[in-house]
């Protein structure tokens, strides 16, 4: 069946590998296989139908449990994977990071920082070299004290973003909130200076060109910001609903003018 797949044969991989699961129920990796096959194919609602049929007919396999999970976290169904975590009586899920740091994305993404943060720092506590958490972590203390104006949790978001920085150099998303950050603390500079190695990583996020286009109009320097806004209306800008074209529009307008 994976041989079929790899050959492009896609219809027949999938055909062969449901036979399989029905008739060797047991066989745990037929199910990964085929859960995989309509992942590529951003098939994803039929890929976690297919795990959570294996977690059904084979009830004590925890990978099929977390790769379950996970795919849920990429599908945001976020209060079924908070339910699947809380209900779990898998020990595997104790001493498992990634469930914890999926459990802290679902509750991050459903506005529950506090249940998020310890969700994250118990993953911390499993994996101190995991730049995903401290980022996430960092995210959600920049939130916080966007709410607060607490100075230490700018001070914990600046020093988490920087942690997952010195783990990963290639990891894009922690430039974008360092900038974030540095730029609600006054540090604009230093603000252009992270979005602008964002951008050098990852062309086309969208994040770095959007808030590089919003700093240099705010420094006055209109030409650079419209070389960033004018890259990000050409990469997103049909995405955007109607309010935030009109108010793209307007900043481009307002960069010719400068």
């Amino acid at each position: 069946a994976m041989d079929l797949n790899k050959k492009g044969k896609v219809n027949e991989a999938i055909a062969l590998l449901s036979r399989l699961i029905d008739e060797r129920k047991g066989f745990v990796t037929a199910y990964y296989d085929l859960a995989q096959v309509y992942y590529h194919m951003d098939r994803l609602s039929e890929a976690i139908n297919v795990l959570k049929l294996g977690m059904e007919r084979v009830p004590s396999d925890y990978e099929l449990f977390s790769n379950f999970v996970s795919s849920l976290v990429i599908a945001r169904r976020y209060d079924e994977v908070i339910a699947a975590i809380k209900g779990s009586k898998f020990q595997a899920m104790e001493t498992d990071p990634v469930a914890w740091v999926n459990l802290g994305v679902a509750y991050s993404n459903k506005g529950d920082l506090d249940n998020a943060r310890t969700a994250y720092e118990k993953a911390l506590s499993l994996d101190d070299q995991n730049p995903t958490v401290y980022n996430n972590l960092a995210a959600d203390y920049l939130r916080l004290s966007r709410k607060t104006k607490d100075q230490t949790l700018f001070a914990r978001c600046i020093e988490y973003f920087k942690k997952a920085i010195e783990l990963d150099p290639s990891y894009v998303s922690p430039y974008n909130g360092l900038g974030a950050a540095y730029s609600l603390t006054g540090n604009l500079d230093g603000a252009i200076t992270c979005w602008e190695k964002a951008l050098e990583l990852k062309p086309d996020s969208g994040e770095a060109l959007l808030s590089l286009g919003l700093a240099y109009l705010d420094k006055g320097v209109g030409a650079k910001a419209l070389g960033y806004l004018n890259k990000y209306q050409e990469l997103y800008g049909r995405l955007l609903p109607q309010e935030e074209k009109e108010r793209l529009a307007n900043l481009i307008q307002k960069c010719r003018q400068k």
